[in-house]
């Protein structure tokens, strides 16, 4: 069955990446910034970014993906993050 737009192809699925490692890492640390680059590239490249959303590695990740689709990468989410709390 046509899919809405009359394109009965399947669409190209994105690849996601997963990341998780440690919360003590801070901005600013070499950790920290290789993490954000990491989820910068990887952004770039097309692919997602899911991690559990909480600070250190995590964040980082989250927020070099996110830079990297402000500076014109896909429209669909570039990291996903879940909804609980920093410790």
């Amino acid at each position: 069955m046509p899919r809405a737009g009359g394109s009965s192809q399947r669409k190209e699925e994105m690849k996601t990446v997963s990341i998780f490692g440690s919360s003590l890492p801070r901005e600013g640390s070499g950790a920290y910034e290789e993490a954000r680059r990491l989820g910068h590239l990887l952004a770039k490249a097309g692919m997602a970014v899911c991690n559990g959303g909480y600070g250190g590695l995590m964040e980082a990740s989250a927020r070099g993906a996110r830079e990297a689709r402000r500076k014109g990468r896909p429209t669909h989410p570039a990291a996903v993050r879940s909804a609980a709390p920093h410790t």
